[in-house]
Order: C-alpha cells, then structure tokens, then sequence
C-alpha cells in the first residue's frame, strides 16, 4: 500500500509476545501483568466459589504494566 513503518505508520502490539521483537521492524508493545493478572483472578473466582452468597463487587484493582518502545514507533532522525 506504500507505507512504511515507522515512517508513514507507527505500529503498537499488545502483550508483549516474543516475537515482537523478531519482525523486519520490530513492533512496539504494551506487557501487562499477565501471570499477576491471572493470579488475582484466581483467587477472585476461589472466593466467590467459597462464599457464593456473597455479593459481586465491581472493586477496581489497578496493575502496573510497562510499555516496550522498539523500531515500529521511533520515526528517524531527518
């Protein structure tokens, strides 16, 4: 289509897979927390099971998560 990355187009992936890095132009990246993440949700689903009469709550648990800045957005130096 003409476009090339970062030049025309910036790129930005979620997860962190690996082979993000390993692309002609290696894709930057949002990583969450995925083995925490799926921790807590764990131990949500475990307490709700030993105490299903208790209330579902929308509690906001909020992870830190880091963004992985490669080649797909830094545009050259001109």
């Amino acid at each position: 289509m003409g476009r090339a990355v970062p030049d025309s187009l910036l790129v930005l992936g979620f997860d962190n897979r690996e082979f993000s890095a390993f692309w002609p132009v290696p894709i930057s990246t949002f990583k969450p927390p995925l083995e925490q993440m799926g921790q807590l949700g764990m131990q949500l689903l475990l307490g709700q099971i030993q105490n299903p009469d208790r209330p579902l709550q929308g509690e906001v648990v909020k992870m830190p998560a880091s963004l992985i800045i490669r080649k797909s957005t830094c545009r050259p130096i001109v």
